[in-house]
């Protein structure tokens, strides 16, 4: 079940104080004094966020990359964008699809 304010519809964007670093095999975010390490599906996520590509198409990217099914890489994409959103590190815009239900 997607989680309060990050839908199928939604483009995330990363927020332009975050920084990006991989340490030996480490894939960490950082804003201001707060480090966050990810795994290798999360970092696989935040790869593919452009500011235009929602999280439905990052979904169907993942599970190409994974070979898992859609429906199981939608929910944990809904799952990293909505912890990312609340950590602070990431933004979102509502893409104007279909009848706005």
């Amino acid at each position: 079940m997607p989680s309060p304010g990050v839908y199928p519809t939604s483009v995330p964007t990363a927020l332009l104080d975050v920084r990006v670093r991989r340490i030996g095999g480490d894939f960490l975010l950082s804003r201001a004094d707060r480090s966050y390490s990810l795994s290798d599906s999360a970092a696989f996520i935040w790869q593919q966020i452009d500011g235009r590509r929602d999280a439905t198409e990052i979904a169907h990217r993942l599970a190409a990359e994974y070979e898992v099914a859609t429906d199981a890489a939608l929910a944990d994409t809904l799952g990293v964008l909505h912890e990312l959103t609340g950590l602070g590190l990431l933004g979102h815009a509502e893409t104007q699809t279909g009848t706005g239900a």
